[in-house]
This record gives structure tokens, C-alpha cells and sequence, in this order.
């Protein structure tokens, strides 16, 4: 058969072919940059979708109506700041553990709702500017427990080796309580139950006293089955109430968390509240 055609047809024949092989050669390895190009494009989608807000049930920064609306001290400042902001979010209940842990190992694209931060949670977290601050932190205990002086120092308070301290479990109650915790290591028993649980193991005996806002120890005394069976001591040096934030995961980026602390400064602005600007 080849010898019908001409030696110059054969030479533009093979010729040919070793070009077409080229061409195919280049169109693979086209073909993969475009799967790279595909997965880049992929990662950068991951980065418009919706954002999980996670909070827990937790009067009275966080309520839950029956119609399954989000307010409370802290939730409906969250969400207007996420409305301004623009971003795509979706509302998750979710137990404190689990909020923590899945910011900590950047399971999702996720912000947790009003956490305090410290230097160990900057370490794999990423935080917004401050969404709100509370009241100073009291002492909550039981009304037959006593103090000399009635405003105590925490020092004072730690010295008390008849008494012991319920603490949250992964619950950080600020750096000035954090620290004085470190250093003074009073007898504590840890639970990881809520203010409400809190209060009934105080009033059981099964602890004495625990750490709360005052505004959370209000809200949850005024709820008990006993109110008059406690009380509150606001030692004499505690600071001012601690800032909450959105702690988030690292899959949140660095331009969307601009983005929240923008909404967050208008929110404010349009509000009238001051809230430091870090």
C-alpha cells in the first residue's frame, strides 16, 4: 500500500503524525492544569459559602424563641453584623465542646458566637472585634455563706479552704480570674453543666461558689426554683466585665473577617455602643 504513494507524501505523512503527537501531548498536560485550575476555582468557591454561626442556649445572651428566632444580649448583635456584613450564614445550635473543637481543628467554615479570647485560642483561632462587653464578673453562692470583708479580693476569696469552687468545663472566665486561678489553684470540682444546672449543684452541697457575668447570675437566679437561696459578692478587685467575640475557624479568611469587624464597627456606630477597636 505505501508503495502507491510518492517518498515526499511519506515524508509529509510521518511528519504529520509527529506533529499530531505533540499536539496531543500538549493537550494532556493542558488538561491538567485546567484540573489544578478546576480545584483552585473549587477552593476559592469553599470560601462564599455560608458560614456557620454556632451558639449555645444561653440566657441571657443567647435565647431561642419558639418560632426558632435567634435574640438575647448577644445574638441579635450577631446576627445584625452578619446582615450588614453580606456574608452567607446559617444559625447551628451546638454544645460548647463542640464549637470549640471544631474551630481548634478548622473542621468547617464556622464562627462561634461571643467567646472570650485568650492567647491560647489565638493560636488556631481567628477572632472579630469585640461584639460586646459584659458586666463585671461576681462570685455566686449560697446565701448562708459568709465573708469577712464582704468585699473580699479574690485572694482573700482562694484562702477560703473550707470552701469549694465549681468551674465550666474549657470555660475561660478572663484573663484576671484565669490568671489568679493559675496562681492560687483553690480546690474546685468542674462540671459541664449550664448556670441554671450550676446554681442546683450550689445549693445541693456538691460546691459553693462559681464565676458567672452579672447579668448571666441574674438572669439564672431570678430563673431558679429558690432565688433567696443565693447571693452574689462582686470582689472588690474585679475589673471590668470581660469582651466577647466571634471566635472562628481558619477557613473563615482573613478578608471576610474585615468584612464582620466592618459591620461590627457600623453596627456599633448606629447603635452607640463603645467597644474597643481590637
Amino acid at each position: 500500500m505505501l508503495g502507491r504513494f510518492p517518498s515526499r507524501t511519506i515524508i509529509i505523512i510521518c511528519l504529520l503524525i509527529a506533529i499530531g503527537s505533540l499536539f496531543l501531548r500538549n493537550i494532556v498536560y493542558i488538561g491538567h492544569s485546567r484540573v489544578s485550575g478546576t480545584q483552585v476555582g473549587k477552593e476559592q468557591q469553599a470560601g462564599s459559602a455560608p458560614i456557620i454561626l454556632a451558639y449555645n442556649e444561653r440566657p441571657p445572651y443567647y435565647i431561642t424563641s419558639n418560632d426558632h428566632v435567634l435574640s438575647g444580649l448577644i445574638g441579635e448583635i450577631a446576627l445584625s453584623a452578619f446582615r450588614r456584613s453580606g456574608l452567607p450564614y446559617t444559625l447551628q445550635k451546638m454544645p460548647p465542646k463542640r464549637q470549640m473543637n471544631n474551630v481548634e481543628n478548622n473542621h468547617e467554615r464556622l464562627c462561634a458566637l461571643g467567646w472570650f479570647k485568650t492567647p491560647e485560642r489565638e493560636e488556631f483561632a481567628s477572632f472579630s472585634l469585640p461584639l460586646y462587653q459584659d458586666l463585671p464578673t461576681v462570685v455566686v453562692t449560697r446565701a448562708d455563706i459568709t465573708f469577712s470583708p464582704p468585699a473580699l479580693t479574690l485572694a482573700e476569696l482562694f484562702k477560703r479552704t473550707d470552701l469549694t469552687l465549681l468551674v465550666q468545663s474549657g470555660y475561660s472566665y478572663g484573663p484576671y480570674v484565669d490568671e489568679a486561678l493559675r496562681q492560687h489553684n483553690p480546690a474546685s470540682v468542674t462540671t459541664t453543666g449550664n448556670a441554671t444546672e450550676m446554681l442546683e449543684m450550689i445549693d445541693s452541697g456538691k460546691a459553693d461558689y462559681f464565676f458567672a457575668a452579672t447579668e448571666e447570675a441574674n438572669e439564672a437566679i431570678t430563673a431558679s426554683r429558690n432565688p433567696n437561696h443565693f447571693h452574689l459578692i462582686l470582689p472588690r478587685d474585679m475589673p471590668l466585665g470581660n469582651h466577647r467575640y466571634f471566635m472562628c475557624s481558619k477557613q473563615v479568611t482573613p478578608e471576610e473577617i474585615g468584612q464582620l469587624n466592618a459591620a461590627i464597627t457600623a453596627e456599633n456606630n448606629a447603635k452607640g455602643r463603645v467597644l474597643p477597636d481590637q
